[in-house]
């Protein structure tokens, strides 16, 4: 068991190239029904690349928890807009 920890810790997740839509497509925040979850700029985890597979938004937010970025899949049904 030590040892299958030891390896899952060991791989780290890159950062894949993440589609971006347009902030003015989400802002307000609340304006439409859609999952988002928050991120720092740059950061990624199996949370975040789980919930961007499933087709939730990801909000990039900077130091100072301004957004400067939005990112989900093309597959995913985004509110007011079909799939691409």
């Amino acid at each position: 068991m030590r040892q299958q920890t030891q390896s899952v810790q060991k791989r780290a997740l890159t950062r894949p190239p993440l589609r971006a839509i347009p902030l003015a497509d989400l802002l307000p925040l609340g304006s439409r029904r859609v999952c988002i979850i928050t991120m720092s700029v740059g950061q990624w985890d199996a949370v975040l690349s789980s919930s961007y597979e499933v087709g939730f938004v990801l909000l990039e937010l900077d130091d100072d928890e301004r957004p400067v970025g939005a990112y989900q899949r093309a597959d995913a049904e985004f509110p007011g807009r079909r799939a691409s």
